[in-house]
């Protein structure tokens, strides 16, 4: 009887442990795009100044303070700026720590 119960809590512990793995790339999907979505209502991530652009990438310095280098994924965004450009930046929130910084643009603007 002692061996059964013990089973019992053993095979509690084991669906509890694994309940949390799983392929979560839907949601991760969806909070993407929800943020893309969002941007326009919120204050831009980053006020930068452009150092580098290519096709799918942008590298960009903070002004002032925040005088960190940061290269940023564009793909699917929209954007008229040049290097030399000064431009304000929104991002999915997610920052990879390295150096330089990585992130995802979400909409590039350009500041006049």
């Amino acid at each position: 009887m002692e061996r059964l119960r013990w089973s019992g809590y053993l095979l509690v512990l084991m669906f509890l442990v694994t309940a949390g793995c799983g392929d979560d790339t839907d949601n991760v999907v969806h909070n993407y795009q929800d943020q893309r979505a969002a941007d326009v209502s919120r204050e831009a991530d980053l006020e930068v100044v452009v150092t580098e652009k290519g096709e799918k990438t942008i590298t960009v310095v903070g002004v002032g303070e925040l005088a960190q280098t940061y290269i940023l994924a564009t793909n699917g965004v929209a954007y008229t700026a040049e290097v030399g450009d000064r431009v304000r930046i929104w991002t999915t929130g997610r920052y990879e720590e390295s150096y330089p910084v990585q992130a995802t643009a979400t909409k590039i603007e350009r500041v006049d």
